[in-house]
């Protein structure tokens, strides 16, 4: 049995840093058996914010300030820049991908944790997104993206991934933005409108609880507290 923690909250320009503290934990208790797998859902009443992966070797220096009058931040995590704002849902998942292995033989690589989160959403909103590794994020066939996601690996056994949902965005936040390092990315949404934040907050537990089907075999849930 893995123990499983979660929490909701709103997204604000702290939580950056408090995602890097995070990391930090793992890395000074790496391969504590005790340590429970947590996933820490997001939704935005308003803040926006762009973010780009400091593991891929982004000199500060070189990024701008503002793009579109938005604030620009580092983040741990792989991945180029990364749009946050009002009508999307967002997560931060911290794996033991090792536990996994030894507790029930279930390897778990990211092309596998992300045909998980495409099957879950899938389902979820009856579409057909698919995943590209070689452009990390799930996709309409007609090429929208709708998911990006970033990677950082703090330590020997953990996986600590950053996802975000387009569920309704203005659009045109990603104008003069070069999402994800390509320029002019044809990005998308999966609503009409914008459901209240209780909806908000039922369709991020509920889409986090397809995927952990896909990747316990038992598992407990409790609130993450600290």
């Amino acid at each position: 049995m893995i123990n499983v923690q979660f929490k909701h909250t709103t997204f604000s320009n702290t939580l950056v840093n408090d995602v890097c503290n995070r990391h930090l934990h793992i890395v000074a208790d790496d391969d504590n058996p005790a340590r429970p797998d947590r996933y820490w859902i997001v939704s935005n009443t308003g803040t926006q914010l762009y973010t780009y992966g400091t593991r891929n070797r982004h000199d500060s220096s070189t990024m701008p300030a503002q793009i579109n009058g938005i604030a620009v931040e580092p983040q741990i995590r792989t991945g180029d820049i990364t749009y946050h704002g009002p009508g999307q849902l967002g997560w931060l998942w911290i794996i033991n991908y090792r536990r996994l292995l030894r507790q029930y033989g279930k390897d778990l690589n990211m092309p596998i944790l992300m045909q998980y989160v495409c099957t879950a959403v899938n389902a979820e909103f009856s579409e057909t997104l698919q995943s590209d590794l070689r452009d990390p994020g799930l996709y309409r066939p007609t090429g929208e993206k709708i998911l990006s996601y970033g990677i950082d690996m703090p330590g020997v056994s953990w996986m600590a991934i950053k996802l975000s949902l387009n569920l309704h965005v203005d659009l045109s936040v990603y104008n003069n933005a070069t999402i994800c390092g390509i320029e002019n990315r044809a990005m998308g949404n999966l609503l009409p409108s914008l459901p209240d934040l209780n909806t908000q907050a039922q369709l991020s537990e509920s889409i986090t609880r397809r995927v952990w089907d896909q990747i316990y075999t038992e598992y407990q849930i409790t609130d993450w507290a600290d």
